[in-house]
């Protein structure tokens, strides 16, 4: 099941595009040999789409955004969605410790009434307080693990894009009037600018590449350069001898492969994707790369048109043209030295391409196009189902892996997925099953409810302890709290008492004996260990 939306945060967006940029440059490193230079500007292009088109695909490929992403976002939960879910939403079994039957329940939206065995617990006063308190937030389970909505203007990341009082949009006007300036600069250097009359080559060679062109020389300029977008220019230097017919056949090869391509309508997209990211740097890397295997791409698709004969002529040609020193930059196609070394190098090595090279290409592109849509996602209220308790070991939570329709309304999903927990719970989940089997087993039980693949659920399950069977197995330990309400081990203060398991933890700056708490995987008391504490 696939699910198509727009919102993802400009911050993430530009997170996964720098992601891609690195998984980009990473194949060109391993297959830029074997694959044609024409797919690297086709990858950098579903970068581009990354960076500029706010969409989420999720599927079955699609990854959860990485906690460390969601922590420096810095997202808040909202209240309304509080109001929405509340916390004290727990369905129980009628006849447990933590059931309080309300009639009113049975039949609503959120309880059918052929479920009426479940009821819901709106007075939390009757539920244990290691639960409450574990729900709320001072265990292991954090707020936003318990499926609230989070606020889509993050406080970190999204600042250094759009916050911090306007500076994010007053980089983006920064970065784009010195864009226009420096273009307006390089177009008013194109001065001396005379149409080619009646020449045999340029026409026959605008005719093979089948483009159509304008083909001046510039008094101004020393290396060819193609200008404008959607009546595209051709400009050629006025000391080019027209006379040598193999190097002006080349040239013009060449700047028509760019016409043909649209690689200034690319660029201009490109400096769209630079102006809205101005404060990521892979953003201005994937831009340099993305302007020489253009270049490249050139190179190979004009060798394409004249045969794979002429490259040490076309190598030569782009040599007695090179401008030692000189920079393409972001809006023309010069050749500098360096840049003429390397494709030198890609056009001596050129070679027809076969059918196996073109279906590696293609699978390459479309592997990459696959895996850049659905792998990265936008932050999502992952909220499906509520705690379920059946009286045994366990409460357990249904949420979303992904975002996903599993049926005509919120409510209609929740009591399905309810059910669904509460079934495992009751029939399926003995004393003796560990979480991870109880967790597997609900996503195996969802996954066949909503015939969807497991993976698109996750299950939060936490123990379900009594407080005063607890208090009485500490105490059987030596483990007692005294009138203060501070926790004391043998009669000595706790300086730190840890309960990895349930998450419990505690701290007193005053205390003499570091407390750890062992359970087994189903949650039952082992032992605890104490040591004492050495202040240095």
């Amino acid at each position: 099941m696939i699910r198509f939306s727009f919102g993802m945060p400009l911050w993430l967006m530009g997170v996964y595009g720098g992601v891609m940029v690195l998984v980009v440059l990473a194949l060109r490193l391993l297959l830029g040999k074997w694959l044609p230079k024409r797919v690297m500007p086709v990858l950098w292009a579903l970068v581009l789409v990354r960076l500029l088109v706010p969409f989420s695909i999720s599927s079955p490929l699609s990854l959860p955004v990485p906690g460390f992403l969601e922590d420096l976002g810095g997202f808040e939960m909202e209240q309304t969605a509080i109001a929405q879910y509340r916390l004290s939403d727990t369905i129980a079994l009628p006849g447990t410790v933590w059931s309080t039957v309300e009639k009113d329940s049975v039949g609503s939206s959120a309880i059918p009434e052929e479920q009426a065995m479940v009821t819901v617990a709106e007075d939390t006063s009757d539920l244990p307080g290691i639960l409450i308190d574990r729900l709320w937030g001072t265990g292991s389970l954090s707020l936003t693990e318990l499926g609230y909505g989070c606020s889509s203007f993050p406080s970190l990341l999204g600042q250094l894009g759009m916050g911090f009082g306007g500076i994010g949009l007053v980089g983006m006007g920064v970065l784009a009037l010195v864009l226009c300036l420096r273009y307006a600069w390089g177009r008013s250097r194109f001065k001396g600018i005379y149409p080619i009359e009646e020449n045999e080559t340029v026409r026959d060679t605008l005719v093979r590449c089948r483009i159509n062109a304008s083909v001046c020389t510039c008094d101004t300029i020393q290396s060819p350069v193609v200008v404008g977008i959607f009546r595209p220019l051709i400009l050629l230097p006025a000391s080019l001898d027209f006379r040598e017919t193999g190097l002006v056949q080349h040239i013009l090869t060449h700047e028509a492969m760019h016409i043909r391509r649209k690689d200034n309508l690319i660029k201009l997209v490109m400096m769209g994707a630079l102006c809205l990211h101005w404060y990521n740097p892979l953003v201005w890397l994937m831009a340099r790369e993305l302007c020489r295997d253009m270049e490249s791409a050139c190179d190979e698709a004009a060798l394409s048109v004249l045969g794979q004969e002429e490259s040490a002529p076309y190598a030569q040609s782009l040599l007695s043209m090179a401008v030692p020193g000189l920079s393409g930059g972001l809006f023309a196609s010069a050749f500098s030295r360096t840049e003429v070394e390397r494709r030198i190098k890609g056009v001596l090595a050129y070679r027809k391409l076969g059918a196996m090279t073109l279906t590696a290409a293609m699978v390459v592109v479309l592997a990459s196009a696959t895996a850049f849509a659905t792998c990265g996602q936008a932050p999502f209220n992952d909220y499906l189902g509520d705690w379920c308790y059946s009286g045994n070991t366990y409460v357990a939570r249904a949420a979303l892996n992904r975002p996903i329709d599993l049926g005509p309304s919120r409510n209609y999903a929740r009591s399905r997925a309810n059910a669904v927990v509460m079934e495992v719970l009751k029939y399926n989940a003995p004393d003796y099953t560990g979480v991870e089997a109880l967790e597997k087993m609900i996503q195996q039980r969802l996954g066949r409810e909503f015939q969807v693949e497991p993976g698109a659920f996750k299950v939060l399950v936490a123990p379900a302890l009594d407080p005063e069977e607890t208090a009485a197995q500490y105490k059987e330990q030596g483990l007692v709290k005294d009138d203060k309400g501070r926790w004391v081990m043998d009669g000595k203060l706790v300086h730190v008492l840890e309960d990895q398991m349930t998450g419990e933890y505690y701290s007193n700056s005053e205390g003499e004996v570091d407390v750890y708490i062992i359970r087994d995987e189903q949650y039952k008391l082992l032992r605890i260990e104490s040591y004492l504490y050495n202040r240095f």
